[in-house]
């Protein structure tokens, strides 16, 4: 289990035979998106066939519940995703969306900034001798500028 996670432009879904509506994000791509090569398994195949996160040119990624809550912890950002004792952050409520602000774009450079200083020389990426912590940064980083500056209503969402 865990959350998908999308960056983007929020728009309405709605089903008069269910009564809901709710925002969710629009899928998308692009080719400026940052990508790494995908690490190869003992068994030859890269790791998005393996179910680890792989983002590709996407707007999404779909980490576990604890990958997600350690690697937010481990860069100073559990509190914007998950709030206090698991309440108010980005990820709350749980399925839910949320807008994305400059200031939210601020707290997550500044995490990479910080990783990328004590981290001196670290790569982005998933392959041996890469950092995969500092690859999730910089893909968050990228989606909200990206959602930020392309979207009428940018927000987060998970499910």
């Amino acid at each position: 289990m865990g959350y998908s996670i999308y960056i983007g432009n929020a728009v309405v879904e709605s089903d008069d035979e269910e009564l809901y509506t709710r925002y969710v994000i629009e899928h998308t791509t692009s080719p400026n998106a940052p990508r790494w090569p995908n690490h190869l398994g003992p068994d030859g195949k890269p790791d998005f066939m393996r179910g680890i996160d792989i983002s590709g040119d996407t707007n999404g990624r779909h980490p576990s519940y604890t990958s997600m809550a350690n690697w937010a912890r481990d860069v100073g950002l559990y509190e914007l995703f998950l709030g206090q004792d698991g309440r108010d952050g980005l990820l709350n409520p749980h399925p839910g969306c949320q807008r994305l602000t400059p200031e939210i774009l601020a707290q997550i450079s500044a995490a990479r900034l910080k990783w990328e200083e004590s981290h001196a020389g670290a790569k982005p990426g998933w392959r041996d001798g890469e950092d995969p912590t500092l690859a999730k940064l910089v893909w968050y980083e990228w989606w909200v500028k990206w959602a930020l500056e392309n979207c009428k209503i940018p927000a987060i969402s998970n499910s």
